[in-house]
């Protein structure tokens, strides 16, 4: 049986599917590395963790504070949440937190119609500083920013 082409075919065959399974293998194992998250690649989520380092907040031409950015240290990550305050405060108004990091290798945003607060951002900052910008649109359209770097 052995001789027979046949059992020569189904060899080859599995010598194939063997090859192709390995081949396969390492190319979905290299593409895994490839898109796997590094340490410099920013995230949103609801909250903030680590130690509250600084506040900055952004007022309206009256001077009533209508936003608040909250900067939070977490080991060699910074963490930003922009919470609107004041007359804007549950109101859908247009609302954006960028924070990026002190070289501008990592950074992150959040944009969009806000009625409480954005996403909060974290990015790699192995230096401990960033540069955060928070724009809030108050009731009547105007723009109104607080933008700062932030030592932690």
């Amino acid at each position: 049986m052995r001789d027979s082409p046949g059992y020569a075919s189904m060899g080859r065959m599995r010598s194939i599917k063997i090859g192709l399974f390995a081949v396969l293998s390492s190319a979905l194992f290299a593409s895994s590395i490839a898109l796997s998250p590094t340490a410099q690649a920013s995230t949103q989520s609801a909250s903030c963790a680590g130690t509250h380092v600084a506040n900055r907040t952004v007022s309206n031409a009256a001077g009533t504070v209508i936003g608040r950015v909250g900067i939070y240290r977490d080991g060699n990550y910074a963490c930003a949440i922009g919470v609107k305050a004041g007359g804007v405060y549950g109101v859908p108004t247009y609302t954006s937190l960028i924070v990026y990091s002190q070289s501008g290798a990592d950074s992150g945003s959040d944009s969009g119609q806000f009625l409480y607060q954005t996403n909060a951002i974290r990015v790699y900052a192995p230096a401990h500083y960033i540069l955060v910008d928070l724009l809030v649109t108050t009731n009547t359209g105007a723009q109104r920013r607080v933008r700062d770097t932030v030592y932690f």
